[in-house]
């Protein structure tokens, strides 16, 4: 029972820590002149939601869905994806070593650790 609480928040610190890169990333590309970039969260009215968009030039770029253990696109952001024509879209999961392409779905699903290593 000691180690349920660390679990328990284990997908929080991922998301946070996530976030942290994110921004990050957004503040280095902007200092390089790579354009002007934004970090948001979304969601919609009807609560449907993904963790973080990436506005580069105000305009979406690239989305984050964080999630525990879920190797298949989560269906918002899907959605998402084509609704706004996002050119990278990335569900990250907590599975070492995972890295896998949707291509009809256009999202990439792969672990944290390869996410944050190909970010800046």
């Amino acid at each position: 029972m000691a180690g349920a609480p660390r679990a328990r928040f284990r997908g929080a610190r991922l998301e946070n820590l996530t976030v942290l890169h994110l921004l990050k990333a957004c503040q280095y590309w902007t200092d390089a002149a790579e354009g002007e970039f934004a970090l948001h969260f979304l969601r919609t009215k009807e609560k449907e939601e993904v963790d973080f968009v990436v506005l580069r030039d105000r305009r979406p770029w690239l989305l984050v869905e964080c999630r525990s253990s879920d190797l298949h696109p989560a269906p918002t952001l899907v959605k998402f994806a084509r609704a706004l024509g996002t050119v990278l879209n990335f569900q990250l999961v907590d599975r070492r070593g995972h890295d896998r392409a949707f291509p009809e779905a256009r999202v990439r699903v792969l672990d944290y650790e390869r996410f944050f290593a190909g970010l800046v």
